[in-house]
């Protein structure tokens, strides 16, 4: 995983331990943001498309202007995301769970 880490032309790379703490929170809450890291004035959210098989086959994203949007306003988007594409596999694959692990909360507002 380091490997490919490396490799990504990054415009604000993060630091491995920062990294690996944000796949950590994205594995734990269902959804991904990344806040002007690989884009220069952009943020994106993205959730997961999984089929039966637990492969990712799509992505649901939100991009945004840097900024736009408060933290409680990026989490309610980042939890509609999830909604969407748990939809689609729902749909698209028969899959029944969610990408948010069972047992992991919603955070707090």
């Amino acid at each position: 995983m380091l490997s490919r880490f490396r490799s990504v032309r990054w415009h604000r790379p993060p630091a491995v331990e920062e990294y690996l703490a944000q796949v950590q929170e994205t594995a734990e809450r269902g959804w991904g943001l990344d806040e002007n890291q690989f884009n220069q004035f952009f943020s994106s959210i993205a959730a997961p498309v999984i089929d039966g098989h637990d492969r990712i086959r799509f992505c649901v994203t939100q991009t945004m202007f840097a900024g736009q949007h408060s933290p409680v306003e990026i989490r309610d988007l980042g939890e509609a995301t999830l909604i969407v594409a748990d939809h689609a596999s729902r749909n698209l694959y028969g899959r029944t769970r969610s990408a948010r692990p069972l047992g992991v909360a919603k955070r707090d507002k």
